[in-house]
């Protein structure tokens, strides 16, 4: 496993990237600052579940880390468009296969158990 400059610099604008950018802002939130949050939401919401089901704790995390990665890849799309798209499962899974072929260069280098 090799963490490259393509990861660290992916990463980077993750923390640095704003967003709302049509809407008032109260405080300054970044990409990473955002998704932070959602995890932090599904990480509890997940604990309270664990009382009834099964978890998949692995599913979680690698989703919240894949959707960080998308949302740099995907800085221009609006996000009405974005949830448009996401309603379509089809069009969904382009945009997915399209956001990975732009990752992969970044992630590659990680290893398969990453990818």
């Amino acid at each position: 496993m090799k963490i490259t400059k393509n990861l660290v610099m992916l990463l980077f604008k993750a923390a640095s990237m704003l967003r709302w950018n049509d809407k008032m802002r109260p405080i300054e939130l970044c990409e990473l600052d955002k998704q932070a949050h959602k995890m932090i939401i599904a990480y509890m919401l997940a604990r309270l579940e664990e009382k009834h089901t099964s978890v998949s704790w692995v599913g979680i995390v690698e989703g919240g880390i894949f959707e960080l990665l998308q949302r740099t890849v995907l800085t221009d799309l609006r996000p009405q468009i974005f949830h448009r798209i996401k309603e379509n499962r089809e069009k969904y899974r382009s945009l997915n296969e399209w956001a990975y072929q732009e990752l992969s260069p970044a992630i590659e280098p990680l290893g398969r158990d990453f990818c």
